[in-house]
Order: structure tokens, then sequence, then C-alpha cells
């Protein structure tokens, strides 16, 4: 019964009814397994460790280099690099299946009870270690990168620029894109070289450099700038940038990509007012599309949605004081989803009241 419902649920799982069956055994997923290695760990004979201790931890590392060596080689064959080959397999131990064999093993006499418990033990301590294993693999990761060439920074242009965007990514592109449309001259910064490379290839100019760096920042002349368009997509980084701009080159007027509220806030707590969320506008266009298709009047719609941008822009500014206060900012978050309420619901009377008077 148990081989058969196991073969049954690997011929469902590529079916058009596996999500049916994950919503349905998710409940019990979580408990069926706890019990499971509630029960191995019981039945794991411990004393097997304190008397043949050298026997047992022979076979457990025995068991994880032959493990790392096999998948080694086979990530070789296939291609991968020899650094990601040597750090990958480290955190693969044995499986909990092989609790599942070693039982039906000794239930059909292929291996003794002694044999079986040995191996159950040797495979339990390897899921053990397995944390450390990976710790160790990003170890050795982390060191083989460092070893490797570091790419030097691009040399920038030796004109300047109207514009440096700094972040060529998704949202830096449609502004370079636009600028370019434009006739403005600007100098796009990347700190990602994969990205760089992409770029280009696509026939756009972009330097790769770390735009929080001040030399490259004199580099780039963004001295001689009119704007500076921060769209770098991590936080810290954005933010890091966004006080070395303000702190060296004060009369350069900065756009920001906001990634989410706390980003924004901390953007205007330097005194960056012109900031963008980067999912707000295409957030509400979609809102105002669901409005209509929901039969809303499309005037009705906009104003709906114009509305609750203005009030959001207002809620952020208020929030901005106690962004570092978790209770106030949740207690400042119920009052504005009441008085978001009140202030659409006004909008909605008065353009229906508009509608009757026309």
């Amino acid at each position: 019964m148990s081989l058969g419902a196991f073969v049954a649920g690997v011929l469902l799982a590529d079916s058009e009814f596996r999500h049916e069956l994950e919503a349905s055994i998710a409940p019990f997923q979580g408990l069926l397994l706890g019990l499971f290695f509630m029960a191995v760990g019981m039945s794991t004979n411990l004393r097997l460790l304190v008397d043949q201790p050298l026997q047992i931890l022979g076979l457990t590392f025995g068991l994880i280099f032959i493990k790392f060596i096999t998948l080694f080689l086979l990530r070789r064959i296939v291609g991968g690099p020899a650094p990601e080959a040597r750090s990958r397999p480290w955190p693969w131990p044995r499986g909990e299946f092989a609790f599942v064999l070693f039982d039906a093993a000794q239930s059909f006499r292929v291996l003794g009870e002694v044999q079986a418990d040995r191996l159950t033990l040797v495979v339990a301590l390897s899921m053990a270690v397995s944390p450390l294993l990976l710790l160790l693999g990003d170890r050795i990761a982390e060191a083989t990168r460092s070893k490797g060439p570091v790419r030097a920074f691009d040399e920038l242009p030796v004109h300047s620029s109207d514009v440096v965007i700094a972040g060529f990514g998704r949202v830096g592109q449609i502004v370079g894109r636009l600028l370019l449309a434009r006739g403005v001259s600007f100098t796009a910064l990347d700190a990602d070289a994969g990205q760089v490379d992409t770029v280009r290839r696509f026939g756009l100019k972009v330097f790769y450099g770390d735009a929080a760096h001040l030399d490259l920042l004199h580099a780039a002349q963004l001295d001689k700038a009119k704007v500076f368009v921060l769209a770098i997509d991590d936080v810290e980084a954005s933010l890091r940038t966004a006080e070395l701009v303000r702190k060296h080159f004060p009369h350069v007027q900065i756009v920001a990509r906001a990634r989410n509220r706390f980003h924004a806030s901390r953007l205007m707590d330097l005194g960056i007012e012109r900031q963008i969320r980067e999912t707000l506008p295409s957030s509400l266009e979609m809102a105002r599309w669901t409005l209509e298709l929901l039969h809303e009047p499309p005037a009705l719609a906009e104003q709906l949605v114009s509305r609750f941008a203005r009030h959001d822009a207002e809620v952020l500014a208020r929030q901005q004081a106690i962004s570092h206060d978790e209770s106030k900012l949740i207690q400042s978050s119920l009052e504005a989803r009441e008085e978001l309420a009140q202030v659409l619901e006004e909008a909605r009377l008065a353009f229906t009241r508009k509608g009757r008077g026309s």
C-alpha cells in the first residue's frame, strides 16, 4: 500500500491536479513530517556512537566525501565552473528517504538490526551537520571569488553631461531612453558588470562603476551636472549614494527611485523630495482598471485614484517622523485606513451630486 501510494504520488505530481493535491496535503505535511522525524530520532541507536565512535564518524564523513566527489564530477561534466562545483555539493547529505529504505530492508531481512541501526545513525549525523556544511560551502565560494580577478571600473568620458544616472536597470533604462530620444546627454553608471555587458549589447552606452564611491562621482563630473537620477535597486546602496551626493554635491537636483515606503521615508530624511516608489504608478493604474471593470464610471475611477495618491503622499509625510517607532506607525496606518475610506466616500458622493446637477 505504501509503495502504491508513493508511485501514485509521483505520477500525480506532474499532472494538472498537482496544485489541488498540494493544497489538500499542506495542513498535514508539517505535522506528519515532524512525527516522522520524531519517530526516526526515537529509534536512532545513539549508543553506537559511544561504543563505535571511529567507525560511525568514519562512515559519516566517508558518505559525505563520496557524495561530494560524485556531485563535483557531475557538475564539471555538465559544464559548471570549478568554484561552484566545489561549493554546491557540501550541503547535500543523504535524504530522509534512506530511513524508509533501511526500515523496509530490515523488515525483509536484507539488513540485520545492527547494520540498519548503524546506517540510520550515519544518515542522521550527515543530516545534522548539513547546516555546517552549508556555511563551509559559502565560505569556500566566497574565498574563491575573492581570489579571482577583480574587474576595474570603466574609464569615464572626459566631457560632462547634464544628467548622471546611477543604476541602469529596468527603471534607469526607461529614464535613459526618454532622455536619449530628446537628445539630452547623460552618463549612466551601474555596479553590476553583467548588467552593463547586457545593456551594451543593445546599443546603450553605460559605464561599469559603483556610484557609492566619491572618486567615481567626481570622475563622472557630477559637479557639472544638473540632475542626478538615483535608480539603484538595492536600498542600502541607494541610501549611501544619496547621502554622498547630498553631502558633496548639494547643488545637484536628485530624482530618486524608492523601492518601498521605508526606502521613501529614508530618502525624505535626507531631504530628497523628488522620489517615487517604483510600484506606485503601475499599482494605481491597475486599481483604476479594476474599478472600471467593476462598472465604476471612468471619471469617478480616475478621481478616486487621484484622491488615493494624494492621501497616500500626505500620510507618508506624516509618518516620516514616526517611521522608527513601530507601534506608533501601526496605529497611524490604522487611522489612515479609516481616513482614506472617508475621503474616497466623500469623493464618490461629490461625483454623484455633480452628476445629478448636470
